[in-house]
């Protein structure tokens, strides 16, 4: 796994677009079952569009395939959930960090709001829910 890992990393570091790479899910934690994927979260330059971000996406899983099932996800357009979950990982590469650093802090907050805001959706379906409203105005 470890050389599986490293090659990953010299592939993912060849990128130029690439300001940085995570390793996240359970090949990061270290628990990693037989079929498991590697799931690679890439953060890319903000200069490159949506589609120019999408077609690189694909090529990467593509030339990444021989090392196995690798799932990459773009963390330019993840959701605050997927791309704090990823930031729980670790890193493989980082040739920027300063957007590391801006990155970061930006999901962690993005990802608390949502998180507080979920909280307190889910204390009114609940004090409906024990209230027999549920469903109803």
């Amino acid at each position: 796994m470890a050389d599986t890992e490293a090659e990953l990393t010299r592939r993912l570091e060849s990128v130029p677009e690439i300001l940085f790479a995570l390793l996240f899910g359970s090949r990061a934690a270290g628990t990693p079952r037989a079929d498991s994927d590697w799931d690679v979260a890439v953060f890319l330059s903000p200069a490159l569009s949506a589609a120019e971000r999408f077609r690189l996406r694909a090529r990467l899983s593509g030339e990444l395939g021989d090392l196995g099932q690798v799932d990459v996800v773009v963390l330019n357009d993840a959701p605050p959930l997927l791309a704090h979950r990823a930031l729980q990982g670790r890193l493989l590469t980082v040739a920027d960090r300063t957007a590391y650093v801006r990155f970061f802090v930006a999901t962690v907050s993005a990802s608390e709001d949502e998180r507080y805001f979920r909280e307190i959706h889910d204390r009114a379906r609940r004090e409906r829910l024990e209230e027999g409203r549920f469903g109803r105005s």
